[in-house]
């Protein structure tokens, strides 16, 4: 049995639950600073994939200037093979080179995460 990324466990009908944090059990408390989300691997992770999205969204405007016909003319399978591309390449990008947004995206989240730890210890 499959369970999603952002849940512990799965709906009566198998559809994922997003109630909890992934490994966060019902009834079980927590500050934010000590859910599995806070850890620096999964903020990196998702920095990394927020990145790898605007890149695809950044090609996918750079291929819609590019005029069809000629050699580039392919129909809805050329279109379906571009997209593929573009989502490896974003992927590959972001992972291997970055073009530095991963690492303001990740500073921001940790900043963040921070700031709500300091307003919960006040609290």
């Amino acid at each position: 049995m499959k369970t999603s990324p952002l849940s512990g466990g799965l709906l009566n009908d198998g559809l994922p639950s997003l109630e909890m944090p992934l490994g966060v059990d019902k009834g079980q408390s927590f500050s934010i600073g000590s859910t599995p989300s806070d850890s620096p691997e999964r903020i990196n992770k998702a920095a990394e994939e927020f990145e790898a999205l605007l890149l695809q969204q950044m090609f996918d405007v750079m291929w819609s200037s590019v005029p069809n016909g000629g050699l580039l003319e392919g129909g809805n399978e050329a279109e379906f093979y571009r997209d593929m591309l573009n989502q490896e390449l974003s992927k590959e990008i972001a992972h291997s080179q970055s073009i530095g947004l991963k690492k303001a995206f990740a500073d921001d989240m940790v900043r963040t995460a921070e700031r709500e730890r300091k307003v919960d210890e006040v609290v």
